[in-house]
């Protein structure tokens, strides 16, 4: 299925599954230029998903399946601390890479620490997120090289 825009499709179980990078977010236009990216290219799988499904980490640790990454965008005001410590701790045993990037400038210990990418890393994840007429490939493939994925298409 073709995504676009506009049609941003519901995160389902299979489709979480399947992603080799979840991407949570409140930002409905965010995920819909995510998805509509993601579709239009080959290479690791993206789904974004929203930041509601935090609410239960557990249930979204069980769903995300096999992702080599997750990348949460807090946007200020938003408040999943807890969640996002335990989901951390439930992904760590499976070596998945986790981001959590915040659209202020505030810093918090305890998140900054659950993130296992390099801070230069996380800078630069930043920029091309917080970038809203930027190319949202560029972020894909940004964090698909962070989390040790190729970008080239998998044989068939």
């Amino acid at each position: 299925m073709q995504t676009t825009a506009w049609q941003l499709p519901q995160a389902d179980e299979s489709s979480l599954a399947s992603a080799d990078l979840i991407l949570l977010s409140a930002d409905a236009a965010a995920r819909a230029r995510f998805a509509a990216a993601a579709a239009l290219r080959s290479g690791p799988r993206l789904q974004p998903c929203d930041l509601q499904h935090l609410r239960d980490p557990e249930a979204l640790h069980r769903a995300i399946g096999a992702a080599r990454g997750v990348l949460i965008h807090l946007r200020a005001g938003h408040h999943y601390h807890a969640q996002i410590l335990q989901l951390a701790a439930l992904l760590a045993p499976r070596g998945v890479a986790l981001a959590v990037l915040r659209d202020d400038e505030g810093t918090d210990e305890a998140l900054d620490a659950v993130c296992n990418l390099p801070p230069s890393t996380l800078r630069r994840l930043r920029q091309l997120l917080g970038d809203q007429h930027g190319n949202p490939s560029a972020l894909i493939n940004q964090f698909a090289l962070a989390c040790g994925l190729s970008l080239l298409p998998e044989p068939n």
